[in-house]
């Protein structure tokens, strides 16, 4: 049997006319109240139906059926309070669980499902004459006695679910490194100075000294004040002297060529334009209005040998004292790691005089420049 609202429960009973007026009583007023809808049924007892939104209506015909609705938890109680005098008459009684038609409402806690089992039939002595109260439960030996609700066992309430939010990691922001700009590479430093200045042995100077068949070229400028003699063991005058020859570049007799190498290169160093060789010069013993011839060679020189690459010829005429000479050389060469340049002076044979060189004192800076 279903009220409208889609619930129905339904109690059977063995009870008199007298009772079930009382009863239907007890429901109307718990119908007022809340509209709850129960269901009793008894075989054997007229049929009572009961509408709170529409009818009150009563069947007394065998076998009839006391229908009302909707049901209440007051109404329980009440017929749960009336079971022992229901049972006292030989009847059974039953309340069964709350089915829905239609879904719940949320929010809405009268539409809660109860289950309320039979209470089973006593099977000690009859309670005393008088008294309704439910037996009081038997404790075993050794248990600890509960306490005893007037309106039955305390239903356990159910733990709320406990939703757990896990809030979501915040996303780190990496600023990526900035990409460092790439360091340029040098261009590479020569190991030799474009302009190289020429030196004797000690440099600087500080005395007479015999002639040395090497001597140094390099980016240090000379700083000493005195122009000594150079060759004590050719000459007494002072700086170097060069005697005439017919070999040129092939000449190695040290009186008649000098010579000033270069640092090594450690890198390919490209040779290409004018070179030029800076000297101061005097005929012999200062002797002027002679015309001077003079040659410069330069030569890659290694481990494997020299070879000349560049060459070129002055012809001045000599005055009283020093005179800058200045020989061009055409060069397109490229020097290689572990190779150097050699400066190779001779006097040609065609000179009216031997000549003296300068060099390495501050008044004197006779030099090569280099194209590069």
């Amino acid at each position: 049997m279903f009220a409208r609202d889609g619930r129905f429960a339904r109690a059977r009973a063995a009870a008199s006319p007298l009772l079930l007026a009382l009863l239907l009583i007890v429901i109307c007023v718990g119908l007022a109240a809340g509209g709850a809808s129960l269901a009793l049924i008894q075989p054997g007892v007229s049929t009572v139906d009961a509408d709170i939104s529409s009818r009150l209506a009563a069947d007394y015909s065998e076998g009839g059926t006391l229908e009302f609705a909707p049901l209440d938890p007051e109404i329980v109680d009440v017929v749960r309070s009336d079971e022992a005098g229901l049972e006292s008459d030989g009847g059974i009684s039953e309340i069964v669980q709350v089915f829905y038609e239609e879904p719940p409402i949320p929010g809405d806690n009268s539409n809660v499902f109860v289950n309320v089992p039979p209470t089973p039939a006593p099977t000690g002595p009859p309670p005393p004459a008088g008294n309704t109260d439910s037996p009081t439960p038997t404790t075993k030996p050794g248990e600890t006695p509960k306490p005893t609700s007037p309106n039955g066992p305390t239903p356990t309430p159910r733990p709320t679910p406990r939703v757990i939010l896990t809030p979501a990691p915040t996303p780190r922001l990496v600023t990526p490194a900035p990409t460092p700009a790439p360091t340029p590479t040098p261009a590479p430093t020569p190991s030799w100075p474009a302009v190289c200045f020429l030196h004797n042995i000690p440099s600087p100077p500080t005395g007479p000294t015999t002639s040395t068949h090497d001597l140094p070229c390099n980016a240090s400028p000379p700083t000493a004040g005195t122009l000594y003699n150079y060759d004590t063991n050719f000459d007494s005058g002072p700086g170097r002297i060069l005697k005439r020859t017919n070999n040129g570049a092939n000449e190695e007799s040290d009186d008649r060529h000098q010579h000033w190498a270069t640092p090594m290169a450690t890198v390919p160093i490209t040779l290409n334009g004018t070179a030029s060789v800076e000297i101061w010069i005097a005929a012999k013993d200062f002797q002027a209005g002679r015309n001077l011839k003079l040659s410069a060679y330069i030569l890659d020189g290694s481990a494997q040998g020299y070879y000349p690459i560049a060459q070129g010829h002055i012809s001045m005429n000599s005055g009283a004292s020093w005179s800058l000479a200045t020989i061009n050389l055409g060069i397109n060469h490229l020097l290689q790691p572990g190779h150097l340049l050699e400066i190779k002076l001779v006097t040609q044979n065609e000179s009216q005089e031997d000549i003296w060189v300068a060099y390495d004192t501050a008044a004197y800076k006779s030099r090569f420049v280099s194209p590069q």
